[in-house]
């Protein structure tokens, strides 16, 4: 069974219209083209995600700009430190596949204001 979250969503809706590759990453290790060019949207329900800090810290340590979803802890702590914006979403998310949607549209939101998704808050509304 395959589960989707909010970065696949993500690269699924605004993927086609934006116009930067969205890469979607789930793993300890931070990809080697990440640097001072690199937007890195870090999204963990809790926060606490180990894997999700890890390589948010290792980007923001590479220079990359950040950008942090959840609903507080360690992300929006280490968001507050650098200097980055939190978008904060709803405590009742309990399980993070549960809250794909309330995860995936502040990203979407996040990229329209870039101007790198038109038509995000429409599509959302």
């Amino acid at each position: 069974m395959a589960f989707f979250d909010a970065g696949d969503v993500l690269a699924a809706v605004a993927g086609p219209v934006c116009p930067l590759p969205i890469v979607v990453h789930k793993d300890y290790e931070l990809p080697g083209f990440v640097g001072s060019d690199t937007l890195l949207l870090a999204v963990s329900a809790s926060g606490g995600t180990e894997e999700t800090l890890h390589v948010a810290t290792e980007a923001v340590n590479a220079g990359a700009r950040l950008v942090a979803v959840s609903q507080g802890g360690a992300l929006a702590e280490l968001a507050r430190t650098a200097g980055a914006p939190h978008v904060p979403v709803p405590t009742e998310i309990v399980m993070p596949r549960t809250g794909v949607g309330a995860l995936a549209v502040p990203l979407l939101l996040v990229l329209e204001q870039l101007g790198l998704c038109p038509g995000a808050e429409q599509g959302v509304a």
